[in-house]
């Protein structure tokens, strides 16, 4: 049941817009057909009239012109050889507003007439035209007349208005699709997950946000609004009596005409059809709710959703550390003690962070430390001021059980692409030896080293108790609390600097989950010496009790 339908998130990225776009494809064929046969009307005049034909279309529209018959012709005039152009007055609405050319003669009419020839350079006003004021058009003093380049600049705007509502309105029917958030709750009945799902699962509730997910992934997938939905993810599950309460952030696209409430009722009907049919969770009907969320609100919620990255994982070997991608580990952060990185910590929540607490053995108080944020030491990309620093009751230097500190600061974050926090496991979560795991750090780059400015990931596997409690490794200095991570054969391990950093593990959703503290090691990197790190599934209720996540 756990199936992923990531590919069918956004059924919609290609379909939505096919109305659209054939609107404007049919609307850009008929403008082209309009400059053709603009083209074929001007191609036998030379470039002076072309502009010149341009100028008086615009001058039609000014207040030298009165409501008549108006005609552009050769100085030979030749109805037989002559391509023109007729307009009606009546349905031509530029026209209208002449207001200095009056029609007189025995064929007056009511059309105006446009044409060319090719054997003929200049265009005349045709003699049925009477100009009322020559001087206003042009024809008397010099001063008063369209320079060239006036008629150029005019055809140069024209032209560039004609550009931007084309572009305006291409945007606008393309991009036209509005993203929408909605809050959706309901209660799963007789819950009876365990933690080993064969899933390699994190914890219980885990497993069951994925399942939850993948429901409301086939509901959408398979209604009347699966060109519209995008995605959805579970916010919050709450165990309560006879269940557990799920809040989901659902997302769609539509488009803007239709109304909201509309939508939302067809949403709402939806899941509650589905989710009376649904196998794959037992799920009270009555407790279906949505409701529609403001778009601010929406993305930072879920924005705030623990452990996930936008920056795909790329890592394929250490050696010393890669240097990380922008973004790649948004929960990563920078404690340090008048500007100087000290230790690595993780992001938990937009007020807390994890960490050991043998970062603080020599001065833990908090006025004097600072944490940033981003891939980088300098320029950090966020900075903020330490509130509280509190270490584990039972921690006693030189000794290294019990490290871990939980540090609080101000002002809170908020969450982006680049600032996120982890998810924090169950303390019933177990991992399995010789699964993938990574660490991110500052750290030196080899033993004695000086911590490094830019932000670094190495690849690790974990290494199951028996191995790392050999006599040739760590033997009893393993500890409860503890776990070892990394390579027997050493070179690729955390260093100095790297301390209280995160070491996360992923889900089959690309969720990621703090699993361990950078705690200590004999070195850095020597043979049958891994790191050995601070077991956060351990101390997990202690971690509740201080911070409240």
């Amino acid at each position: 049941m756990l199936k992923s339908y990531k590919q069918g998130l956004r059924p919609n990225s290609s379909t939505l817009k096919d109305g659209a776009i054939s609107a404007i494809q049919d609307a850009f064929r008929t403008f082209v057909q309009a400059v053709e046969d603009l083209k074929e009307f001007l191609k036998p005049l030379s470039w002076k009239n072309s502009v010149f034909f341009f100028a008086f279309m615009l001058l039609l529209h000014s207040e030298h012109f009165d409501t008549g018959c108006v005609g552009l012709f050769p100085k030979q005039f030749r109805s037989t050889s002559c391509p023109t152009i007729q307009f009606s007055s009546d349905n031509f609405k530029p026209f209208k507003r002449l207001s200095n050319v009056i029609p007189h003669g025995p064929s007056a009419s009511s059309f105006y007439h446009l044409s060319s020839c090719p054997s003929e350079d200049t265009l005349l006003f045709h003699s049925q035209l009477k100009i009322k004021d020559k001087k206003a058009l042009g024809f008397g003093t010099r001063s008063r007349g369209l320079k060239p380049w006036m008629i150029a600049l005019l055809v140069v705007l024209l032209l560039i208005v004609v550009a931007v509502t084309i572009g305006l309105l291409a945007h606008f029917l393309v991009s036209g699709q509005k993203t929408e958030y909605y809050h959706g709750i309901f209660k799963i009945l007789d819950v009876r997950t365990n933690g080993n799902s064969g899933h390699n699962g994190i914890y219980q509730l885990k497993d069951l946000k994925e399942i939850s997910e993948n429901l409301v992934d086939e509901i959408f997938i398979d209604s009347a609004l699966n060109k519209h939905y995008i995605k959805n993810r579970v916010v919050r599950l709450t165990p309560e009596d006879g269940g557990v309460k799920a809040d989901i952030i659902m997302v769609f696209q539509f488009p803007f005409a239709e109304q909201r409430a509309v939508r939302k009722k067809k949403i709402h009907s939806i899941l509650n059809q589905k989710i009376r049919i649904t196998r794959a969770l037992s799920i009270n009907a009555s407790s279906v709710q949505v409701n529609a969320m403001s778009s601010s609100t929406g993305k930072l919620t879920v924005q705030a959703c623990c452990g996930k990255r936008v920056v795909p994982l790329i890592v394929n070997r250490i050696m010393s550390g890669d240097i990380a991608a922008k973004a790649a580990w948004p929960w990563q952060a920078s404690l340090q003690r008048d500007n100087v990185h000290q230790c690595g910590a993780t992001l938990i929540s937009n007020t807390w962070l994890i960490t050991a607490a043998h970062c603080f053995k020599k001065n833990a108080n908090p006025r004097e430390w600072t944490v940033s944020f981003g891939t980088t030491i300098n320029p950090p990309l966020m900075k903020r001021n330490i509130k509280r620093i509190i270490l584990h009751e039972k921690y006693h230097s030189p000794a290294r059980e019990y490290d871990i500190a939980v540090v609080q600061f101000s002002p809170r974050v908020t969450f982006t692409d680049d600032i996120r926090r982890v998810c924090l496991p169950e303390a019933s979560a177990s991992f399995r030896p010789n699964s993938t795991v990574y660490i991110t750090g500052f750290g030196a780059l080899y033993y004695g080293g000086e911590s490094q400015n830019d932000l670094r990931e190495a690849k690790l596997k974990m290494i199951s108790d028996d191995v790392c409690k050999q006599p040739d490794v760590y033997g009893s200095d393993i500890k409860f609390g503890m776990f070892c991570a990394g390579y027997l054969e050493g070179i690729y391990d955390a260093c100095r600097g790297d301390s209280g950093g995160p070491l996360v593990i992923k889900d089959l959703k690309d969720t990621w989950y703090l699993i361990g503290i950078v705690s200590w090691g004999d070195n850095c990197g020597q043979r049958n010496k891994p790191g050995v790190y601070t077991m956060v599934t351990y101390y997990r209720n202690w971690i509740a009790s201080k911070t409240g996540l």
